[in-house]
């Protein structure tokens, strides 16, 4: 919505963002109570301050220490190197003047100022790869924990790949930068000051060819920096398509088999790789470019020093050793004076990254706490629901007009076909989302008055595919009770008759792989359930937790399922016969709305519709125990 426009011609509100309006009691509806507007617009920087200062003002203060200490040995290091070309005065004029000491002064000279820099070299290098290190582990933990705090309507617009493509590419390319500007940028900086201090002390006049020239080569360098960066984010961007369209390749490599894909998906994988190859081929060409600028531009520095400092010799304005000190640190200045000049770009394929990340650390997470909001107590379990309306962003309605009211320990079942708004209102009373109309209480309370955490807490969910982390069994049932001890883990898992962990060779320890891939179907969904067990939740939420599975192992868990709603507020979304009859109510839906609620025997009576779901699911399992389907 791109603004607002109140009935009085005076005024007017423009804003960027999602707005909602609520009244007093925490009803999104009008009643005439004192109204809130709430925005989930971001808080926009001021274009003035840079990504990267942003970054090294966010992340940067506790390191200022380390960071002076740093930079402390950095004056050793560029005073040692500007010592260089002095020697070298001294020693040619010295020997020219026949003078034997020098011999054994000049090489121990030498030796020191290399034992000084290395030394210095050496500590400089590890407290700013520290610094560096530090704040790349902290910038990737705080966007992590940025994009868990995402709401699934915020994370919908983003593939899982490219978000970890966010917390582990972006940061790699800051990491190269940070530690080139805490460490090597100083440095380096600091060394080329030093060294045109040494040849203004030796040929003031020969300084001055050494500044124009160079001088004129700041603005192309700065040029192609500011050119790189454009091109940066497209690779970034490029880079998390890439690597999404592998992930899911490779996951779906069955379906690539079975539907000979891989003609197909080579040639998308192929384009989405040369694109990618051709962005950041762009970006070495453009960093090449500093090459020939910068050593023509040294060409011209030497020729045009080779002219005066020999026309001076031989006027006698000048010294051999001046001239061989001059070259010295000219030569020696070369080198970091080519890493400063790659460094701009360097920095700002940084400052690319560096937006990207703030574009997610300040990205609003969707829902949440509200200023006032208490930790929600344990329910007896009643749920309401009151003129409950939900829409996406963007599209037309999924929920409309929806009032409920779920007794406690009731068990209710939500049956009607796909598109129905099952999901959605399950999706709501986990409060995933906020209901666009109406309110949602729970036990007469507003969900929203409770924090996100305390509420979800009260809440266990088995859905139709377990989700399983990579780790131990005893990880996985322990998500439920964080702090469980191993026989609460083993009660629960016997519980839900996962009694197959007496055959695995590890116990409890045994590893699940990834997505609990070294399990069964049945296996999986037997831990998924003894998570919700272990976690004794006062509601239950089943997302038809047995329709995968085979006539065994729905069996199974269909019993220890009984077991756990018992007594229990429980919502299901059912599609078997089996789920529904089970049901203290079975709610119809259609078009996001209840269209008939009642018992199994009596919507059989009175409800068309839902005698056609039933008899069509009867087919479905004639056709399964057939094998036709």
């Amino acid at each position: 919505m791109a603004g607002l426009r109140t009935e009085s011609p005076n005024v007017a509100l423009s804003f960027r963002g999602t707005l909602r309006i609520e009244t007093a009691d925490g009803d999104s509806r009008n009643s005439g109570g004192g109204i809130h507007v709430v925005t989930s617009a971001p808080p926009v920087p001021s274009p003035a301050r840079h990504p990267i200062r942003r970054l090294i003002q966010r992340w940067g203060p506790k390191h200022a220490r380390t960071f002076v200490i740093a930079n402390l040995l950095v004056v050793v290091v560029a005073g040692a190197t500007a010592g260089y070309p002095l020697l070298i005065d001294y020693l040619v004029d010295a020997l020219q003047a026949r003078e034997r000491l020098v011999l054994v002064t000049v090489p121990i000279a030498v030796l020191l100022l290399t034992l000084a820099k290395g030394a210095a070299l050496y500590a400089q290098t590890v407290l700013v790869s520290r610094i560096a290190q530090r704040m790349i582990a902290d910038i990737r933990a705080d966007l992590y924990m940025a994009i868990l705090r995402f709401d699934l309507g915020v994370l919908a617009g983003d593939r899982a790949v490219s978000l970890q493509a966010r917390v582990l590419h972006d940061t790699n390319l800051l990491n190269a930068s940070l530690t080139q500007m805490a460490g090597r940028v100083p440095r380096d900086a600091l060394t080329c000051a030093a060294l045109l201090g040494s040849v203004i002390y030796l040929d003031w006049v020969l300084s001055l060819i050494v500044i124009v020239v160079y001088g004129i080569n700041v603005r192309p360098v700065l040029s192609i920096g500011r050119r790189t960066r454009s091109t940066t984010t497209d690779v970034q961007a490029h880079y998390g398509a890439l690597s999404s369209f592998l992930a899911e390749t490779f996951q779906g490599m069955r379906t690539v088999r079975a539907f000979n894909l891989g003609t197909a998906r080579s040639q998308q994988g192929k384009s989405l790789i040369e694109r990618l190859y051709a962005l950041q081929y762009a970006i070495e060409r453009r960093r090449a470019q500093l090459s020939p600028l910068l050593e023509f531009g040294g060409g011209v520095v030497v020729a045009l020093i080779i002219v005066v400092a020999g026309w001076r010799i031989l006027e006698g304005s000048s010294t051999i050793g001046a001239f061989s000190g001059f070259v010295s640190a000219v030569l020696l200045a070369l080198r970091p004076a080519r890493a400063l000049a790659n460094f701009s770009v360097t920095f700002q394929q940084a400052a690319s990254a560096a937006e990207r990340v703030f574009e997610k650390l300040e990205q609003p997470p969707g829902l949440v706490d509200r200023p006032d909001a208490r930790v929600c107590p344990r329910p007896e379990g009643e749920i309401r629901f009151e003129n409950v309306g939900f829409r996406y962003t963007e599209g037309g309605s999924v929920l409309r007009d929806v009032n409920l009211v779920i007794r406690p320990g009731e068990r209710v079942a939500l049956v009607g076909p796909s598109g129905a708004g099952k999901t959605t209102l399950i999706n709501l009373v986990l409060r995933m989302f906020d209901p666009s109309e109406g309110r949602i209480l729970l036990d007469r309370a507003d969900i929203r008055e409770f924090t996100l955490e305390s509420l979800r807490s009260h809440f266990g969910l088995v859905a139709q595919e377990a989700t399983l982390f990579h780790g131990s069994l005893r990880d996985n049932v322990e998500m439920g009770r964080p702090g469980a001890g191993d026989a609460a883990i083993r009660e629960a898992l016997l519980a839900a008759a996962a009694d197959f962990i007496d055959t695995l060779p590890d116990g409890l320890d045994t590893v699940v792989g990834d997505q609990g891939d070294r399990l069964s179907g049945g296996e999986r969904q037997r831990v998924a359930l003894a998570r919700a067990i272990l976690r004794d939740p006062a509601v239950l939420i089943l997302d038809e937790p047995t329709s995968a599975l085979d006539a065994e192992s729905e069996h199974r868990i269909q019993e220890a399922l009984g077991r756990l709603t018992a007594g229990r507020t429980t919502i299901t979304i059912a599609h078997r016969l089996s789920t529904v009859v089970r049901a203290d109510r079975i709610l119809l839906m259609e078009g996001g709305t209840i269209v008939d609620q009642g018992t199994h025997a009596a919507l059989m009576a009175q409800s068309a519709p839902y005698r056609r779901l039933v008899e069509l699911q009867a087919v479905r399992s004639e056709d399964r125990s057939l094998g036709t389907a």
